[in-house]
């Protein structure tokens, strides 16, 4: 990934209204909108992580599936209310964070997790 790009992510995570991102949509935007600068390689395998960390929906957009995925992880550490309770910035860090990891994941395996295409992943 180009460095100015992943820097540009990074700068967006701790500074969204800065890159006018104030709404969890606005965030999925913009990294929509990276995602097609780099010729859709910069999101590649994305949704297929983030439903598999759901354990469903892969038939979902991934900003779907990774507002789930958010809403489980924080259903699961034992905060209370809904999304909006936890703040729109919040949830942008956090989807900024969920990326981060995904790109972590993808470099540990960039040819896709063992087994992948194996008859018990399919």
């Amino acid at each position: 990934m180009d460095i100015d790009l992943r820097y540009r992510l990074r700068d967006a995570r701790r500074r969204p209204t800065s890159y006018g991102l104030r709404t969890f949509d606005e965030a999925a935007a913009f990294l929509i909108g990276a995602d097609m600068a780099t010729g859709w390689t910069l999101l590649h395998g994305f949704n297929e992580w983030a439903a598999e960390r759901l354990g469903s929906g892969a038939n979902l957009a991934w900003p779907v599936l990774a507002a789930e995925l958010l809403d489980a992880r924080r259903a699961g550490s034992g905060q209370a209310g809904d999304a909006e309770c936890s703040g729109e910035e919040d949830r942008i860090r956090a989807l900024f964070d969920l990326v981060e990891e995904f790109f972590v994941a993808r470099s540990n395996y960039p040819q896709g997790p063992p087994n992948a295409g194996s008859p018990e992943h399919i």
